[in-house]
């Protein structure tokens, strides 16, 4: 979905910022992608990592 938004509306990815309440979801798509990463602590925030996602959101 990040990859088709950036080709449809011509973003860099490495200049965007995905702000989420999921690290399963949000974080790790936006890892993948390269975008700055925001983890708000609403919704599931931190309790949403585990070991390893702990890691790409830091």
């Amino acid at each position: 979905m990040l990859l088709e938004a950036s080709q449809q509306h011509h973003l860099d990815l490495s200049r965007c910022i995905v702000i989420g309440d999921v690290g399963d979801t949000e974080m790790l798509a936006a890892h993948a992608v390269g975008a700055t990463r925001v983890l708000v602590r609403t919704g599931w925030g931190e309790s949403s990592l585990s070991g390893r996602k702990r890691n790409l959101i830091t």
